[in-house]
């Protein structure tokens, strides 16, 4: 005898999840966040292992890799500096943390 709800009558809610369509979500995540990350994150890896200790510090203390770390972190800083900021004014953001 299938389960149903009460109250329904000829509705099974047998292996219905909360979120419908969760483990195709879920999947796709997981597809393009390995397509996104885990692959460039790898190649990363394979090619600082394929290199000696002098080829690598060489190749991360250039000067055209300094300038890249410091517009890098440099735009974090600010970004974070801009999101510090509008956080504290923005009103929305003062009612939604008072009104616990």
């Amino acid at each position: 005898m299938s389960q149903t709800a009460p109250g329904r009558v000829g509705t099974s809610t047998v292996g219905r999840g909360v979120l419908p369509g969760f483990r195709l979500t879920l999947g796709f995540t997981l597809f393009y966040f390995g397509l996104i990350v885990l692959i460039p994150l790898a190649a990363l890896v394979l090619k600082g292992t394929a290199m000696t200790g002098e080829q690598f510090w060489r190749a991360v203390s250039d000067a055209r890799a300094l300038a890249s770390y410091r517009l890098t972190f440099g735009a974090a800083l600010a970004a974070a500096g801009i999101n510090a900021i509008s956080e504290q004014s923005s009103p929305g953001c003062w009612c939604a943390t008072t009104s616990r």
